[in-house]
């Protein structure tokens, strides 16, 4: 049943079945009846009988038949059999050893959407979108709708002007983008914070544009690289990220520049599917990460994966060695 409805609604939602069907259906069920052709419903009525009288006959053929009933002693080695097959079976449920479990990045391969909706399973994707269903809509009330509206229209005005300084000697840079993880202004002695710690900091701080009146989007690394990359705010209590359904639609600074012509890539030396990043970063333009599964075993001696030094030194080797340009490359810390 969960693959004939993902195959219908696929068609116009555009995304693997999730809890959505659900909430429309107990909340209004002639709504959402109505927008459903019945020659939809009997078809796939008609398929799922087919499937499950298939299903039937090879059942009763291949156990009732053919009597395959084990003897006793034979049953015990079969019960003990299966009781160790179970327990293994929760290794590749989790998703393996690393700090990831399983989740839908880990079917992300590619850079057209639908071959990765393709790879995704409708049943784990429905599964896992029931379990962590949230109402957002009673998290964010916290004052009058025409009070948040005024508010958020002080925030987005267009300035007076719609250009800006031009800061750079060359049309089309190459880009680098350097996400510290963890990092805070308390370091900085340009930002007002202890001398003599983050002094190489300072210093780029001096040649360059330093934002000085910038605040932290969030508090996880999640949501911070989606403000980082997409603009998105952070939410207080969950992460876009964990939704791919919704970061396929965002727009992202990576896209508009691999539209203009960049090649893009991304350094991390953790696993990259942790929290759903790999969907992200997938939807956002990214078509080689590079990730803990690119470094040797030896190298991958913390929790995280590959420590900073061994992938700065990746990322080195790999500009010294660039053809394609120009190019934007982000390097994630993992301390």
């Amino acid at each position: 049943m969960i693959f004939i409805l993902d195959l219908v609604l696929y068609q116009y939602w555009g995304f693997r079945l999730d809890s959505t069907p659900l909430f429309y259906f107990f909340s209004s069920p002639k709504d959402a009846l109505a927008s459903v052709e019945a020659g939809t419903i009997v078809t796939g009525i008609g398929v799922m009988l087919v499937y499950a009288v298939i299903l039937g006959v090879i059942c009763n053929y291949a156990l009732i038949r053919k009597n395959n009933i084990p003897a006793i002693p034979m049953r015990w080695k079969t019960a003990g059999i299966m009781l160790l097959a179970v327990g293994l079976l929760f290794i590749p449920i989790r998703g393996g050893f690393t700090v990831s479990v399983m989740n839908l990045s880990k079917a992300y391969y590619s850079e057209n959407i639908r071959l990765n909706h393709a790879a995704v399973n409708p049943c784990f994707s429905f599964m896992e979108s029931l379990f962590h269903q949230s109402d957002f809509g009673k998290q964010y009330r916290f004052m009058p709708p025409q009070e948040a509206n005024e508010t958020f229209g002080l925030l987005t005005d267009k300035p007076a002007t719609d250009s800006i300084r031009e800061l750079f000697t060359c049309p089309r840079p190459n880009v680098i983008f350097v996400i510290l993880e963890s990092f805070m202004s308390k370091v900085m002695e340009s930002l007002g914070g202890m001398s003599g710690v983050a002094v190489n900091m300072d210093k780029l701080g001096n040649e360059g544009v330093l934002f000085t009146n910038f605040y932290a989007n969030s508090f996880r690394t999640d949501r911070g690289l989606v403000a980082i990359l997409s603009g998105y705010p952070a939410q207080p209590t969950t992460s876009i990220m964990k939704y791919p359904k919704k970061t396929q639609s965002l727009p992202s600074i990576s896209r508009s520049l691999k539209n203009a012509g960049y090649d893009l890539q991304y350094y991390y030396g953790g696993d990259a599917d942790f929290t759903n990043m790999r969907s992200f970063l997938v939807s956002a333009g990214f078509s080689r990460i590079i990730s803990d599964r690119d470094f040797p075993l030896r190298e991958r001696l913390s929790k995280w994966g590959a420590h900073d030094h061994i992938v700065f030194s990746r990322l080195v080797s790999d500009l010294e060695s660039e053809l394609r340009e120009p190019f934007m490359k982000v390097i994630q810390t993992s301390s």
